[in-house]
């Protein structure tokens, strides 16, 4: 009896590990820490140290002078600035036929995202406050104001911004930048990346 409720506990024990680790999406891939910190629900807060592993529904914060960079199981790279807050909603990537999704909430702050082997670029569903983002192979650089207002500077690919509300959405391509200043209102394209400098030189 002793021998199988033993082994019953160490079945209980690996599910419960299993369970856990179902979770994890990426990790801090910036080489010092910078005061970032990770929420999920449940649990305590963590520093997000170099490493550690980051999860589907985790919630990311950096306050003043802070900063953290992830990458993703596909190797898509998310750097986040100071004052920022990020929602990790759901996250799925099959290695083997390279495809997935993920869902995420960007809060007020200002983000660069850089794809990575993920060929269904339609997978990424990108939320802002004023806008939703469909993206195409792309590296660009997002500023959230404490309004919802929101700015895309596009650094390579392209992306489609469909304002929250109804509003007429546009795409911008390299070297251009997308604007949607509130819910209901139209995307304006603009010449310029000027957002880069502020992740540029920040591993």
């Amino acid at each position: 009896m002793l021998r199988g409720l033993l082994a019953g506990f160490a079945m209980l024990l690996a599910s419960v590990a299993a369970g856990a680790a179902e979770g994890e999406i990426g990790q801090v891939s910036k080489r010092h820490y910078a005061g970032a910190m990770g929420h999920r629900t449940g649990l305590a807060s963590e520093q997000l140290l170099p490493s550690t592993n980051v999860y589907a529904d985790e919630v990311v914060r950096t306050p003043a002078q802070s900063e953290t960079q992830l990458r993703f199981l596909d190797n898509t790279i998310l750097q986040v600035g100071q004052m920022s807050e990020v929602v990790l909603d759901h996250y799925v990537y099959d290695p083997n036929v390279r495809r997935g999704e993920m869902t995420a909430r960007f809060g007020t702050g200002v983000f660069r995202f850089v794809t990575g082997k993920m060929q269904n670029k339609n997978g990424f569903h990108l939320a802002m406050p004023t806008v939703a983002i469909a993206i195409r192979g792309t590296d660009f650089a997002m500023s959230v104001d404490a309004s919802g207002a929101t700015t895309i500077a596009v650094l390579s690919g392209a992306v489609f911004a469909s304002p929250m509300g109804g509003g007429l959405g546009a795409t911008a391509g390299r070297g251009q930048s997308v604007s949607v200043a509130t819910a209901g209102s139209n995307a304006t394209v603009s010449r310029g990346d000027g957002s880069r400098r502020s992740f540029e030189h920040r591993e």
